[in-house]
């Protein structure tokens, strides 16, 4: 299946007439941050409902430009596949509620073929590179953590070995890029939300993390009962980097990560694995540390938000 890259598309630009969409046939693609994208089918695409520009770059590929953001268009067999590009470097996969192609037209929304789950949970002793291609020598712009739970983009062969496409987060919407599958494992879907009340363990308190002026991280600790937990509040906001590490802490001490919306953004691992990664969305996070031991456990934890 042909994928959408921002490559090197402007040396093919055959600066196709906007008519030239109409061989994509009518769709409505539903994308993050609220856009909502349309074609009549006769080379008329529209934004929000409003008029977006379109450029062609050869029988399979198009571009609509609206608000800063460009819609990448891209043929796959008898379907048509929609992402975005946007400012900070926003991007992600849109849904394709409607096609005219046909009964048989996928969503544009789900894994693709050969790729044998929808979704994947890391596994790796710590954390696993996250390319911006299918290829060890592409850049590495992220982390991702054991134990999460992330969606199954895609599948390709390279380099003798099979990379899969997945966003840096459980949910569509946030910055994507490519792994390696032997570091993955089938999860059965994405990590289920979470109600902030009701913690995973005997709940000890709540504590609203404050830095000193100046800086952007501080260390807290303490010593937890077993099976009692801490969480630490902390206020950020999209696009922000989190920071988590522990020293000096008990073996039995373990920690998890929860968004605002209460989806587990890291799922319970181990303090002596340290977190580091980007968030996507505003408001308050959690860092939650609990004590899986049968005696009462020291931390020490520090948290950073820059």
């Amino acid at each position: 299946m042909t994928l959408v890259r921002s490559v090197t598309a402007a040396m093919f630009a055959l600066c196709l007439p906007a008519a030239a969409i109409a061989q994509a046939g009518p769709f409505t693609a539903e994308c993050p941050l609220g856009n909502t994208v349309v074609s009549d089918g006769a080379g008329y695409i529209t934004v929000n409902g409003n008029p977006a520009s379109v450029e062609g770059f050869n029988a399979d590929y198009y571009e609509a430009r609206a608000n800063g953001i460009t819609f990448s268009i891209a043929r796959s067999g008898a379907d048509w596949l929609v992402s975005y590009t946007g400012p900070n470097r926003a991007n992600g996969i849109c849904t394709v509620r409607a096609s005219g192609e046909g009964a048989g037209a996928n969503d544009g929304g789900g894994a693709m073929a050969g790729s044998g789950t929808d979704y994947w949970r890391v596994n790796v002793q710590s954390t696993l590179n996250m390319h911006s291609e299918p290829a060890t020598s592409s850049p590495t712009f992220a982390q991702l953590q054991r134990g999460m739970v992330v969606r199954n983009l895609g599948c390709e062969q390279h380099e003798g070995r099979t990379w899969c496409m997945v966003p840096m987060a459980p949910n569509d919407g946030a910055s994507i890029g490519w792994v390696a599958t032997e570091y993955l494992v089938p999860a059965s879907g994405p990590a289920a939300a979470v109600d902030h009340t009701a913690p995973s363990a005997p709940h000890t308190q709540s504590v609203r993390v404050r830095f000193a002026p100046g800086n952007s991280g501080t260390e807290e600790s303490g010593t937890l009962s077993p099976g009692t937990t801490v969480r630490y509040v902390l206020g950020a906001q999209n696009g922000q980097i989190l920071e988590v590490s522990f020293s000096g802490t008990d073996p039995n001490i373990d920690y998890r990560i929860l968004m605002p919306n209460g989806h587990v953004l890291l799922d319970e691992v181990q303090a002596s694995l340290p977190y580091q990664g980007s968030l996507y969305m505003s408001g308050d996070h959690v860092v939650e540390v609990v004590n899986r031991g049968s005696g009462s456990a020291v931390y020490r934890v520090y948290l950073g938000i820059y």
